[in-house]
């Protein structure tokens, strides 16, 4: 799950707590190494200058034709050739990471994402599972018809003559059963110790990949989740993976260098393992992280490398999204409904000069239909869906915010590109304006006017703002 100076994965700081005395601990970070029997020279991305893959050669990835690109102290690498396409500014990630690191949008992931991403998963190691069960079916297959071969080959003087017309012994028919099963014994412990140390060498990957990633907030959230969720279906997934040697490998993309810089630095997962207790984590829950500053429009990944691909809240292109996967792989796609923001997008809000651009109310309806003309994704249905002919469903809630959260709202999303000094006051004074005013006390007396007053104060008591997505589940068809 590491990446160092021999690694191209990202520099994951496991830290371990030991403990002095009873009541105080010391955090001793230690840097250390994936777990993977792949080659460290291993890269997702393909050259964006002729589509070459990619490796790594110490501190920078190569193809075939000798394409160079630097990867970033972070561990990052840039694979934009064009200055045309720019991603969200520094100022609209910082927003973005001070706001969702507040937890304000975890009930989407808490009730909706973390689901569909263990159903995606899930199905994943079916498919692995059935090609497991098939070509152990297959070698069985194998195995009996060798050994119905050898059986007539062989001649076993059960009868008690040979061919030479010799009389053998009982004691002779012993030994030569003995040594028959010490034989078969042998081979045996070496058949499987050959397939132990193939499986061991064949590491299985599910790949999940954000394109348009921004600062990394959910390739976190998941991440956490498959790889230290305690949860029991969690574990369960997570066994049902390590009996298969699946790995879990996270890809994120986005047009923003900085968005990419914070995502590169959210990923320093961080555990309370002792040391022992650390490489034996690290062994079972081994996983792999790569991040580039790349055009949605031109993911430069290879054709059918990605088992589950996500898009939230940022802008996709559907051939891309369906060349990147794998078949039967599963694309999750969340967006604001018309809902989204609803009272800051009021009249009343304009006209106070906030500026919160408008959601169409038929978005997730031209999305899915595109996607069904342009692609060969088609929704998922399922049977925790709200409706049952649709492949939508929408999380909302209502959440209450001070002014500051409004301002950092209106700066993380779409409409950060359009904000200014003047409209961010306006938004600040309009959301102050509107908020309710409570009398509390300190004291009872002082709640019953005594003492002038004494320990009265005024509370804003915020108002509440719609969060309101769609949340939408596709499958790549043949």
């Amino acid at each position: 799950m590491l990446l160092s100076s021999s690694s191209f994965l990202l520099p994951t700081t496991i830290a371990s707590r030991r403990k002095k005395g009873r009541n105080s601990s010391k955090r001793n970070e230690v840097k250390c190494f994936s777990y993977a029997s792949h080659s460290s020279s291993f890269s997702p991305f393909k050259c964006p200058t002729c589509a070459k893959p990619l490796t790594k050669h110490s501190m920078a990835l190569r193809c075939p034709n000798e394409h160079s690109i630097d990867i970033a102290r972070e561990g990052f690498a840039h694979l934009l050739t064009t200055r045309t396409v720019t991603g969200d500014t520094r100022e609209m990630v910082q927003s973005r990471k001070q706001f969702l690191d507040s937890k304000t949008f975890d009930f989407l992931f808490e009730e909706k994402l973390k689901r569909e991403v263990l159903e995606a998963v899930s199905r994943c190691l079916e498919s692995e599972e059935k090609e497991e069960n098939a070509d152990d079916e297959k070698s069985n297959g194998i195995k009996s018809s060798n050994s119905e071969k050898s059986e007539k080959t062989q001649h076993h003087p059960e009868d008690g003559n040979t061919n030479s017309g010799f009389k053998v012994g009982p004691r002779r028919k012993k030994l030569e059963a003995k040594k028959r099963a010490r034989a078969e014994q042998a081979l045996e412990m070496k058949n499987n110790k050959r397939k132990e140390e193939e499986e061991a060498e064949e590491v299985v990957f599910v790949t999940i990949a954000d394109i348009g990633c921004g600062d990394g907030y959910w390739l976190e959230k998941i991440s956490r989740c498959l790889v230290f969720g305690e949860n029991d279906e969690v574990v369960s997934l997570r066994e049902r993976a390590r009996k298969r040697n699946v790995r879990f490998r996270f890809i994120g993309i986005d047009a923003s260098k900085e968005a990419v810089r914070v995502a590169t630095k959210r990923m320093m997962i961080t555990t309370t393992a002792n040391e022992d207790e650390r490489i034996v984590e690290e062994k079972v829950n081994g996983a792999e992280f790569f991040f580039a500053v790349a055009d949605a429009n031109d993911v430069p990944m290879e054709d059918d490398s990605v088992d589950i691909s996500l898009s939230v809240f940022a802008p996709r292109n559907g051939k891309e999204i369906e060349r990147t996967m794998k078949e039967k792989g599963t694309f999750l796609v969340v967006s604001p409904s018309p809902l989204h923001l609803q009272e800051l997008r009021s009249n009343e809000a304009k006209e106070r000069g906030v500026i919160c651009l408008n959601i169409e109310d038929n978005k997730s309806e031209r999305v899915e239909k595109q996607l069904k003309e342009l692609t060969s994704l088609a929704p998922i249905e399922s049977s925790s869906r709200s409706y049952s002919n649709s492949s939508s469903e929408i999380i909302e809630r209502a959440v209450p915010m001070s002014s500051q959260d409004v301002q950092l709202l209106l700066k993380m999303g779409a409409s950060g590109f359009h904000q200014t000094d003047a409209s961010l006051n306006a938004a600040r004074n309009y959301w102050n304006s509107n908020n309710t005013v409570a009398k509390t006390s300190a004291s009872a007396s002082a709640e019953r006017g005594g003492g002038e007053g004494v320990g009265v104060h005024e509370e804003p008591l915020h108002r509440k703002v719609t969060l309101s997505f769609h949340v939408r589940a596709f499958s790549k068809q043949k």
